[in-house]
Order: structure tokens, then C-alpha cells, then sequence
């Protein structure tokens, strides 16, 4: 009798929760803090981007993740300041050659004109390789 007693409490000491295995981390995930990304073609810096954490997730849809808010300085061919973008995320899709920034987007052009949106995305076609605006949520104010 006292043997059933010890086995029917060890069974019930041994609940689902303690046979869970413990997650993994997620495979082909990359995390940085305090990112500065610098863009350029052919030797000629376009794009610096700043972003306090950046997650790149890797897959059959590559994805770059700025969650935490991000800065972007564009650059004419000239190596002068064209423009500014800052927006509270931004995720960037490599292989649809696709970034899209999301809250509170504010575009700056060099003579201190500004736009203020929800949504940007900017893309570029493969044909031309030219950037172009592809949507915007609302006008500009």
C-alpha cells in the first residue's frame, strides 16, 4: 500500500508542465544594438542608416527588422546631404528590393522642407534600378 502511495505521488508531482522541453532559440536570427548600416555603389556612400536594434531574420523571406525606431541620412552623388527620414521601425525585404517605414515618418529634404506620413515604402525596379516612391499612406501635411 505504501509503495502504491509513493507511486501515485511521484506521478502526480511530474505534471505537463515540467516535461515541456525547453524552446531553442530561432535558427538563421541575427541580432545588433547600436547600428550604423552605410550604403553605397560604387564607392559613393548613398545611405546611412542608425537604428538602436537591428534583427536580421534569415529563411525563404529574408527580412531586416528596426523595431526600436531608425534614422536615415541620404546622400546625392556629390557626397552631400540630400535628405533625412526618421520613423519609429522600418523593415527591410532584400530579395523584393523593399523597405518600408512605418510610425510617425518624417522625410526632410536639404532646404529643411518636410513631409510627414504613416507609411513610406521605397523600392527599386529592377529594370532601371532607379528609387522610386512606391506608396505613402496619407499625403503630405
Amino acid at each position: 500500500m505504501l509503495c502504491i502511495g509513493a507511486l501515485w505521488l511521484a506521478a502526480l508531482s511530474c505534471t505537463k508542465k515540467d516535461r515541456q522541453v525547453p524552446k531553442t532559440p530561432e535558427v538563421g536570427v541575427e541580432i545588433a544594438r547600436d547600428v550604423e548600416l552605410i550604403f553605397s555603389d560604387s564607392g559613393r556612400v548613398q545611405v546611412v542608416l542608425q537604428a538602436p536594434m537591428v534583427v536580421r531574420r534569415q529563411g525563404n523571406n529574408p527580412v531586416v527588422e528596426m523595431t526600436r525606431g531608425i534614422k536615415a541620412t541620404f546622400y546625392d552623388q556629390n557626397g552631400r546631404i540630400n535628405s533625412h527620414l526618421t520613423a519609429r521601425e522600418a523593415y527591410r525585404f532584400p530579395r523584393k528590393r523593399l523597405m518600408q517605414a512605418r510610425g510617425n515618418v518624417v522625410v526632410t529634404n536639404s532646404e529643411g522642407e518636410y513631409a510627414l506620413y504613416r507609411t513610406i515604402a521605397v523600392g527599386r525596379t529592377k529594370r532601371t534600378h532607379q528609387q522610386r516612391c512606391l506608396r505613402t499612406d496619407c499625403s503630405p501635411r
